[in-house]
C-alpha cells in the first residue's frame, strides 16, 4: 500500500509528511505517552523519525524549539486530523 504524501512549508523549508496507516499511527503515538503524558522529547523524535520523510532530519537540527513545534503541529494535523500538539 502506498502512503499518502503531503507537502508543507515550515520557516521556507520545504517538507515531506506521509500518512502512516491506522495501526502504526496508534502504536506511534502510544510510544510517547507515558501514564497518558505527552513526553515531548519521544514525540518529536518519532514524528520526524515516522513521518518527515523529505529532508531527512533530527531534533539536534533545529536551532530553535519553535519550528520544530510548527512541524510538529503539521504532523500531528496530517497524520492524526487533529489541531493539537499532541
Amino acid at each position: 500500500m502506498e502512503l499518502k504524501t503531503k507537502k508543507v512549508t515550515v520557516n521556507d523549508v520545504e517538507y515531506t509528511l506521509q500518512k502512516l496507516p491506522v495501526r502504526e499511527a496508534l502504536k506511534l503515538r502510544d510510544s510517547w505517552l507515558e501514564n497518558g503524558v505527552v513526553n515531548q522529547e519521544k514525540m518529536y523524535d518519532k514524528l520526524l523519525e515516522h513521518i518527515v520523510v523529505m529532508p531527512k532530519v533530527k531534533l539536534d537540527d533545529f536551532d530553535d524549539l519553535e519550528t520544530v513545534e510548527a512541524l510538529g503541529i503539521e504532523c500531528i494535523n496530517f497524520v492524526y486530523g487533529s489541531k493539537t500538539k499532541n
